[in-house]
C-alpha cells in the first residue's frame, strides 16, 4: 500500500523534526503505523489498490483459454445426482442390530443367558 508508506514516512519525518536528536524506536514505530494506518485505510485507497492489481473491475477475458491448459489435468467429471440420472438408486444404511453389538457397560446381567433385548 503506497499510501501507507508515504503517511508513515511523513509522520517519522514529523516526529524527528518535533524531537530533534532523539531516533524512532519500536515504540514510537508502533505508534506513529497504528494513527497512520487508520488514516490510510480508506474504501478509496483499497478501491485504487485493486484496480492497480487489475482485480477490479472484473475482466473475464483476462486470461486466454491456453493459459488454463496446466488446470485439465485435475479436471474431473461432476457425479451424477439422483435428479439427473433417476436411475441411481439411494442407498439405505442400516446399521447393525444392538444386540449384535458388544456393550460397554460393566453391569452384569443376571437370568437367562438369551438375551431378548
Amino acid at each position: 500500500m503506497q499510501p501507507l508508506s508515504t503517511c508513515f514516512t511523513q509522520a517519522a519525518e514529523k516526529w524527528l523534526k518535533a524531537h530533534p536528536g532523539r531516533i524512532v524506536t519500536i515504540y514510537q514505530m508502533s505508534s506513529l503505523f497504528d494513527e497512520e494506518y487508520l488514516r490510510a485505510a480508506t474504501s478509496l485507497t483499497a478501491a485504487n489498490s485493486f484496480e492497480k492489481i487489475e482485480i477490479y473491475p472484473m475482466n473475464r477475458a483476462i486470461f486466454e483459454d491456453h493459459e488454463f491448459a496446466a488446470a485439465e489435468v485435475t479436471d474431473r467429471p461432476q457425479p451424477l445426482t439422483l435428479k439427473e440420472n433417476p436411475t441411481l438408486k439411494r442407498e439405505k444404511h442400516h446399521p447393525p442390530p444392538l444386540h449384535h453389538c458388544p456393550s460397554t457397560s460393566t453391569t452384569t446381567i443376571h437370568g437367562s443367558s438369551d438375551c431378548h433385548c
